[in-house]
């Protein structure tokens, strides 16, 4: 063996050296990876409910109560699933959309125009639409709550049963407007059951206010 091969051979590290190493750098990666935690406990992270104990852990592992609720209560949906409701839930989405929401939100989120909302909507469901124009003053307010207790239009419908008792009477009367005595007739014919029997008694005046 010549001098400059046994050199070579003399800065290699030897088996034992080699072992030495390989363990060394096996254990401090095992420490830095599993460094014990800040707080000197090992295992799960515990939360607040892992600390209960007896009647209090079984009353909040417990289901809690199931809560439903309509997302069209409070947004307006696009009016063709709008129109595939019940009329009775149709009246009372819209009346409740009118106040809370306003009409010109109803019309952007149905994406329909004004007159079809006026005209499909509204007066298919003989819901009586706000007149526009400024707001009338204090005094034509309470002169119109006067007015109503007049009894100048008057309608009366007895459906009549087989027993002879009534089944139910509607009637209403006060001053009203054209369009809303129209509203109202409107809504009247919604409820008439066409194979019933009913006396009807109807008295329209006009009236004319200087």
């Amino acid at each position: 063996m010549t001098e400059e091969t046994y050199l070579q051979d003399e800065d290699k590290p030897s088996e034992a050296e080699q072992a030495f190493s390989s363990t060394t750098s096996k254990k401090n990666l095992s420490g830095v990876r599993g460094r014990a935690s800040r707080t000197g406990r090992k295992g799960a992270v515990m939360t607040p409910v892992d600390f209960l104990r007896g009647k209090d852990k079984k009353a909040y592992m417990q289901n809690s109560e199931v809560k439903v609720y309509n997302m069209y209560e409070e947004k307006v949906m696009p009016y063709e699933e709008f129109k595939e409701l019940p009329i009775e839930k149709q009246v009372v989405l819209m009346t409740k959309w009118r106040d809370e929401v306003g009409t010109n939100n109803i019309i952007k989120d149905m994406k329909i125009s004004r007159k079809k909302f006026y005209s499909d909507v509204l007066k298919s469901l003989g819901i009586e639409t706000k007149p526009r124009g400024r707001r009338p003053k204090k005094e034509t307010e309470e002169t119109s709550v006067t007015d109503r207790t007049d009894t100048e239009t008057s309608v009366e419908l007895t459906p009549t049963a087989p027993s002879g008792e009534n089944t139910f009477i509607i009637s209403f009367n006060g001053r009203l407007s054209g369009h809303a005595l129209a509203n109202r007739l409107a809504r009247l014919a919604r409820i008439i059951d066409g194979d019933g029997t009913y006396e009807i008694n109807v008295e329209v005046r006009e009236t004319n206010t200087v």
